[in-house]
C-alpha cells in the first residue's frame, strides 16, 4: 500500500514528525475507506449521553457541534436546565448543519479545503449525510427523555 511505504520512506530519511504522523494518518484512513468499500451503505454509529443531577441535565455528544446545534437541543429539552456538551464518549467527527452542506457538496478547492479532509483527519470513511445533525438532535432529545422515566 502507498502509504505504508510512505511512512518507511518518511521514518528512514528523518522526516519531521508531523510528516511521519501525517503518512500514519492517511495510511489508516485508507485502510479504514478499503474495509468499507464491500459494505452497501456503511453507517458511523453515534450515541448521546445524558445524565441529571437535581435540576441540571447535561447531554453529552461525540462531536465537533456548532454552537446553534446545541441550542436547539437545549431549547428542546423538556429539562429546565440543560447544558449540551461535545467531545464526550470520543469525538466521531465534525458535525455540520444542513444549512452549510454546499449545494452540490463540497468540491475542493472551490471551496474551503478542510470539509473535504475531515475523513481523513478523523480516520471516518466518508462524510456525514446533510441530515446527520437532525439525527444527532433527535438522539439527544431521546437521551433527556429517557431521564424522565
Amino acid at each position: 500500500m502507498k502509504w505504508r511505504k510512505e511512512i518507511d520512506d518518511r521514518t528512514a530519511r528523518g522526516a519531521l514528525s508531523w510528516e511521519i504522523r501525517a503518512a500514519r494518518t492517511i495510511h489508516a484512513w485508507t485502510v479504514r475507506v478499503l474495509a468499507t468499500l464491500d459494505k452497501p451503505n456503511p453507517t458511523c454509529d453515534f450515541m448521546a449521553h445524558a445524565l441529571r443531577i437535581g435540576d441540571i441535565t447535561l447531554v453529552g455528544l461525540g462531536v465537533e457541534a456548532f454552537y446553534q446545534t446545541g441550542e436547539e437541543i437545549r431549547k428542546r429539552s423538556p429539562w429546565k436546565e440543560t447544558f449540551v456538551l461535545g467531545y464526550t464518549n470520543g469525538t466521531i467527527m465534525y458535525l455540520p448543519r444542513a444549512e452549510d452542506f454546499p449545494k452540490g457538496g463540497w468540491k475542493w478547492p472551490n471551496t474551503y479545503a478542510l470539509p473535504d479532509l475531515l475523513p481523513q483527519v478523523y480516520c471516518q470513511p466518508a462524510l456525514w449525510h446533510p441530515d446527520s445533525e437532525q439525527e444527532a438532535v433527535e438522539a439527544a432529545l431521546r437521551a433527556l427523555n429517557h431521564l424522565k422515566d
